[in-house]
């Protein structure tokens, strides 16, 4: 504890007002035997047993200290000197990292009708058709228009990040295994995911959706059997919704956090490895780029490991970004 110079050195100087009550002290016992003299006083057996504790403590930490001291010495580390700090942001191991594992779908052709705008994209299943394809498997990225947009809205703009143009499935392919078609709409409740209207009502927000189209498609990205893991990815994909759908207080703080949990965590968001966390919250960040002129440190170099691994020449992310 630090030390401080006494407020008052002559303690029988003071005046004690007579308006409150006297209290005696806690911590010192006036000796019965002298107390008419009040002369002696003694500690309070109960701070004096604190008072032993805390001697045992500090030379058991002395002791701790020696040992660790001797440790040091043994292994050649100078006592007192920080570790080494290893940095994994290079594209090399950090791509390594990413899992490319095989992929176990179902029979036949799948086929996900995403329903975007141009207020409301939705780049989670780019990014997840991406990683499809570096595992092997087939993928096509059919762009339509629907009738509620207005003639000229759908721009050059609106259009680069799903290919930039409206293709159709027969401008993409037609033997495809996985089709994750885009429905460009001018209508609410966008984005959203069909797959069977027989079997499933609309999964309305990129985030639901990244979810939905991973556990269907990547499940090994979304552990549910590990309940650590579920919370950590749970709290950041609520923070891909306040980066992807928050004010721009809100979508600063959400920045914020991520920034500040990389400068503890290196790497990936969650469990050391890419998870659904990362992919999320990748998505929002490309759906929010013009919101952020420049990202901060941790958040850069995070952003630059994603870059390294997935193709985002389409979404026209500010140059800061990528710049060393």
């Amino acid at each position: 504890m630090y030390s401080m110079k006494p407020i008052y050195t002559n303690v029988d100087s003071i005046e004690i007002p007579d308006n409150i009550y006297k209290m005696k002290s806690l911590h010192i016992e006036d000796d019965v035997s002298q107390s008419s003299a009040g002369s002696n006083t003694t500690l309070n057996p109960r701070m004096q047993q604190l008072e032993e504790r805390q001697l045992s403590i500090l030379k058991k930490l002395s002791s701790l200290e020696d040992e660790v001291k001797q440790m040091s010495k043994h292994l050649g580390h100078k006592y007192g000197d920080s570790a080494p700090i290893t940095k994994t942001t290079s594209s090399a191991s950090t791509t390594a990292s990413i899992p490319n594992k095989p992929v176990s779908l179902p029979d036949g052709t799948l086929d996900f009708v995403i329903s975007v705008s141009a207020k409301n994209p939705s780049f989670s299943p780019m990014l997840i058709g991406e990683l499809l394809k570096k595992r092997g498997v087939s993928v096509a990225f059919p762009t339509h228009g629907h009738s509620s947009c207005k003639d000229g809205s759908l721009t050059a703009e609106v259009l680069k990040p799903y290919g930039g143009a409206l293709n159709g499935r027969l401008g993409t392919s037609t033997k495809a295994k996985v089709f994750l078609t885009f429905l460009i709409k001018d209508v609410p409740f966008c984005p959203s995911v069909m797959y069977s209207p027989v079997l499933q009502t609309k999964i309305i927000g990129d985030v639901n959706i990244a979810r939905y189209l991973t556990r269907f498609l990547l499940s090994d990205l979304y552990d549910e059997n590990n309940a650590e893991v579920v919370g950590a990815v749970y709290g950041w994909l609520d923070t891909a919704r306040q980066m992807g759908n928050g004010n721009s207080k809100e979508k600063d703080a959400a920045l914020k956090s991520l920034n500040a949990h990389l400068g503890r965590n290196q790497g990936f968001l969650c469990s050391g490895r890419f998870t659904l966390a990362d992919l999320a919250v990748l998505s929002a960040l490309l759906g929010a780029r013009s919101n952020f002129k420049s990202l901060p440190k941790n958040a850069k170099a995070w952003f630059q490991t994603m870059a390294s691994s997935f193709n985002l020449k389409n979404f026209d992310v500010p140059p800061t970004w990528v710049s060393s």
